[in-house]
């Protein structure tokens, strides 16, 4: 049984059954971490700025806290932003 899982949180109807695998294959008292990733773009785009960016780091912890309070109330949310879902998963 894993003690730490990370789970990859997207906002679709996966979510649920994503959190309820990682629980069932946890230890008793696992550490979850709910995972968002926002993929970036490797060259900014044309008109974009630091306030796009903190919208979207809003959005995601938003999405986080909800899927937290619904299905993993003693979870961890993580928002990071990265190249690729698995490198943002990975770091």
């Amino acid at each position: 049984m894993y003690t730490n899982v990370v789970v990859g949180i997207n906002g679709l109807p996966g979510d649920r059954d994503a959190i309820a695998l990682a629980k069932a294959l946890s230890a008793e008292n696992p550490e979850l971490a709910l995972v968002h990733v926002r993929v970036a773009q490797m060259l900014p785009t044309k008109g974009s700025n630091g306030a796009f960016e903190v919208a979207e780091h809003e959005l995601s912890d938003d999405l986080l806290q909800r899927q937290q309070r619904a299905y993993a109330a003693d979870a961890e949310i993580v928002s990071v932003s990265a190249m690729s879902v698995g490198a943002g998963l990975h770091q």
